[in-house]
This record gives structure tokens, C-alpha cells and sequence, in this order.
């Protein structure tokens, strides 16, 4: 856990994306979990990952990948030349995903986790979708596109409504995390305010740098 306010540095590495992609796909078995690439390993498996990697994301035209090695940098994925074109809020939403499944399936391997699974009423679509052996559920919703204070209230509401205790996670790009005021500062929107004022924690999460950090 690492807390991006009150600490320039922290707060500036928190924000970094300057690698965009670190999870990929098998080709072989698109439907297993996603493949990440761990720093400093990008030389090594470059042979290999042209091989049997691709792309998960769900649009993508060209899924051929091949392992960048960067100095001073983290490594990552990067398409061919003339491919990808992925938003930066999709490519990191659909990677917020794929780390907390990752995160989940090791950390608690007797819970079920699901990316995209529908609540037992069909009403909502959570991102992450942790089911304990005896039935209750923890919905996990990663928030990289801007929200209304309403409409957030309306998917609160109805994942209570359903018994389902939900956790937010907002992007670390700007509009939902953006430094203001003093260095190292967050400047909070109506939306934060939402969240807080229904006593939920203001969480952001850094699928790049592998990070949740508060407020």
C-alpha cells in the first residue's frame, strides 16, 4: 500500500505511466489468466513472448507484441509499429483488473474471483467479482472514466441494495487524481466528496507500478 499525498516523490511515482502495458495474453489459451511481465525481464523473454503473448485488450485489431527493455524505466509490452492506439483510460482500466485478479488468485486461492461477472439479480456488472465458498460477495469497481456524484450514488445504492459490499478503486490519471495546492497535495472533486461523505475510503490504484495508494 503506498500513499500518494503529502509526498511529492511519492505522489509523482504514483502517477507515472509512462509504460503502458504489462499484461498480456497467452495465445494459445486467451481465456487463462493474463501473463505479467515482471521488471528487468523484458530481454530474456523477448524470443518467447513473440511467440506465444498477445494482446487482451478486448478491441485490439493487431494483437502481435514484442518485450521493450528500458533504461532507467520500467519494462513492458509494445505492439508493432502501426497497431495498438488503445486509450490510455481503457488500456489501464482493463490492467487494474487483470492486477487484482492476479493479486487475489494468490493471495486468497480458496475465493473465486471473476473480472465482468454479473450480481445474482443481473443488475450490475461488477469489474472484479470475489465470491466467498459460502456465497457472500465483494465487488470490485475500478474507475478510470469521469463519474457524477449521482450516478456513483446509483451504483452504491444498488450493490447495497443486493447485500453486495463494493470497493472503488479510482484511476491514477487526472481527472481523478490530480495534484493541487502544495507540493505532494491531491485536489479533491465532487465525486471524492461523494465517496467520502458515504464513508467510503478515496483509494486510487496504479496498475503500471502495481499500487494502491490513499488519500
Amino acid at each position: 500500500m503506498s500513499g500518494p499525498a503529502h509526498n511529492p516523490k511519492a505522489l509523482a511515482e504514483f502517477q507515472n505511466g509512462e509504460t503502458r502495458l504489462v499484461y498480456a495474453r497467452y495465445r494459445a489459451r486467451p481465456d487463462a489468466g493474463p501473463f505479467y511481465l515482471e521488471d528487468g525481464k523484458a530481454a530474456k523473454l523477448k524470443g518467447w513472448a513473440k511467440e506465444h503473448l498477445e494482446c487482451f485488450m478486448p478491441e485490439c485489431g493487431d494483437r502481435r507484441l514484442t518485450t521493450v527493455s528500458r533504461t532507467g524505466k520500467r519494462d513492458g509490452f509494445t505492439h508493432y509499429r502501426g497497431a495498438g492506439g488503445h486509450s490510455l483510460e481503457g488500456l489501464f482500466h482493463q490492467q487494474a483488473k487483470a492486477l487484482i485478479e492476479r493479486w487475489m488468485a494468490v493471495r486468497y486461492p480458496r475465493l473465486a474471483v471473476q473480472t465482468e461477472q454479473r450480481t445474482r439479480s443481473g443488475e450490475r456488472r461488477a469489474d472484479v467479482m470475489v465470491t466467498w465458498p459460502d456465497g457472500r460477495q465483494l465487488a470490485i469497481e475500478v474507475q478510470y472514466e469521469p463519474l457524477t456524484p449521482e450516478a456513483w450514488r446509483i451504483r452504491q445504492t444498488s450493490y447495497e441494495q443486493q447485500g453486495i459490499p463494493v470497493v472503488w478503486l479510482l484511476g491514477h490519471l487526472e481527472p481523478l487524481l490530480r495534484p493541487a495546492g502544495l507540493p505532494g497535495q491531491i485536489g479533491l472533486g465532487v465525486l471524492h466528496q461523494a465517496i467520502a461523505e458515504a464513508g467510503s475510503p478515496l483509494l486510487w490504484i496504479n496498475p503500471i507500478e502495481g499500487k494502491v495508494g490513499t488519500a
